[in-house]
């Protein structure tokens, strides 16, 4: 049982009683890759945010328990200088810890600024600042302001990064005020369920990822069926969170009048093991195009401090893609593809140069989800000028392979629910898998591309393995649509 009731314990009780209690309790939390490299993500965005207040103490620095960092801290104010990190300690039972990004001091008392790596502020950045003031003023400082640190969406780098231009301060104190109100008996309540020896009884629903995803659903989620689940339903919103409370998981708990007719057709397909297929309208789709056919697909990466010029917090910027090319039906097939060095210098121009030699003029251009790879064509275009034309014939030659399953011309009860290629593939191809491979997944490639432009040295000591990994996940995606839209003809 912990002593502290910290900012991220509150977050989790406003979340979910039941995380709550295991967070309180000491239940280990599991964090995915993707969600761990946000969090690392966000810490690089914190440090880069201190130099909006600069000079400060850092208390990060100090490898010490929260009640030590904490009678560092008091001293230090005495100083009139920004803190990093400042800890606070509320004498209240339980003990109320709290760690601020930047505390800054003004001519009356003391500003909170709380760094978020978002590009704006969000509904639940309010309660989190409204316990950290609650906190500090607990403590006995005078809280003149609270703001919210954050990105800035339409900033775009230009040499060395500007923080005054790529951070906004905004003032949120009007709302953290209005929301402290209630924050005493929310305190109160999460200090009870705590110390329940029972958990709360709390039904997996849309609280177990909004606002975040929550380290307990490894618990709370592990009887929850693999196959078969309301999940496979498309478009079931609302009505799967009222089947999700009542503890309804499966398909065969579903009362099909609650089904629009799309929707009847996957729940059916499931009950009875068959496949939707529409072959009139399949073939009718790919008889409006014609060959050469090119298989396309981009691998991005989107790091929230910008590396590059003319580049924005979260753009996509393509190191890599992979093209296969068939001339004619029936001949041989072509491999085409580009991939960064991870030098460190932008990747875009060069990429760009072979994209339009590779892809020709004439010809369909295929690719899985079209409105990515068409955003990507886009934001090229505007950012490199002198290419536009050329980008933009690509951009009306692009087809979307993913038509024939979207629009549930082909359904089959494997796909789960999902028309990702990585769900369709196995189906239609079933020789052919992404599990063979050391990069497997978009997030994984990303996570790969970025750390070797930071120099992460676990990384950078493997480079050539790693660029090898990234081409054959990039290969296998465009390999994979050729072989499905063979099979679909098939069909």
């Amino acid at each position: 049982m912990r002593v502290y009731l910290t900012k991220s314990g509150f977050n989790r009780g406003l979340q979910c009683p039941l995380a709550f209690h295991n967070w309180w309790n000491r239940v280990p939390e599991e964090y995915g890759e993707a969600a761990q490299a946000r969090m690392d993500e966000g810490t690089e965005v914190g440090i880069l945010a201190q130099q909006l207040a600069p000079g400060g103490f850092n208390m990060n620095e100090l490898d010490l328990p929260p009640w030590e960092l904490a009678a560092r801290t008091i001293p230090l104010l005495q100083k009139r200088r920004p803190i990093y990190e400042a800890t606070f300690v509320a004498n209240s039972k339980p003990k109320w810890m709290c760690k601020v990004d930047i505390l800054v001091p003004d001519d009356k008392g003391w500003q909170i600024w709380e760094v978020k790596a978002t590009n704006s502020v969000k509904e639940e950045h309010i309660p989190d600042l409204a316990f950290q003031t609650f906190v500090l003023e607990q403590c006995g400082l005078h809280i003149t302001q609270t703001a919210l640190v954050h990105l800035k969406r339409d900033y775009r780098r230009n040499g060395a990064i500007d923080v005054h231009q790529l951070f906004a301060v905004k003032n949120v104190q009007e709302e953290v005020r209005n929301r402290m109100a209630k924050l005493g008996d929310e305190l109160h309540n999460m200090y009870v369920i705590g110390n329940k020896k029972k958990a709360p009884l709390v039904p997996i629903g849309p609280q177990c990822n909004t606002p975040y995803a929550c380290a307990y659903q490894y618990i709370c989620w592990k009887d929850f069926p693999e196959r078969d689940s309301i999940f496979a339903i498309p478009r079931f919103g609302a009505k799967a969170a009222y089947y999700l409370e009542k503890g309804l998981y499966t398909l065969a708990d579903i009362d099909p009048d609650d089904l629009s007719e799309k929707q009847y057709a996957v729940w059916d397909a499931h009950m009875h093991n068959t496949t939707v297929l529409d072959k009139k309208a399949i073939h009718a789709f790919f008889k409006e195009h014609r060959y050469p056919y090119y298989f396309l697909d981009f691998e991005t990466i989107m790091p929230a401090i910008p590396i590059w010029d003319n580049t924005g917090p979260y753009m996509q910027v393509p190191f890599q893609y992979s093209i296969h090319i068939l001339e004619k039906e029936g001949a041989a097939l072509q491999h085409l593809d580009f991939l960064d060095s991870a030098t460190g210098a932008d990747p875009r121009p060069a990429l760009i140069e072979k994209l339009i030699s590779d892809l020709g003029t004439q010809g369909s251009i295929w690719t899985y989800n079209m409105s990515f790879e068409k955003k990507r064509i886009e934001e090229l275009a505007r950012a490199f000028p002198r290419f536009a034309k050329p980008l933009y014939a690509i951009y009306d030659r692009i087809a979307d392979l993913m038509t024939p399953f979207s629009n549930q011309w082909y359904y089959h009860p494997d796909m789960q629910g999902s028309n990702s290629i990585k769900r369709v593939l196995p189906v239609l191809v079933p020789g052919l898998s992404y599990d063979v491979l050391d990069i497997h997944d978009g997030s994984m490639a990303m996570d790969a591309f970025l750390r070797l432009v930071k120099r992460d040295p676990d990384v950078v000591e493997q480079k050539e393995q790693t660029l090898n990994n990234l081409k054959a996940y990039c290969a296998l995606d465009t390999l994979a649509m050729v072989r499905i839209l063979e099979a679909l003809l098939k069909e």
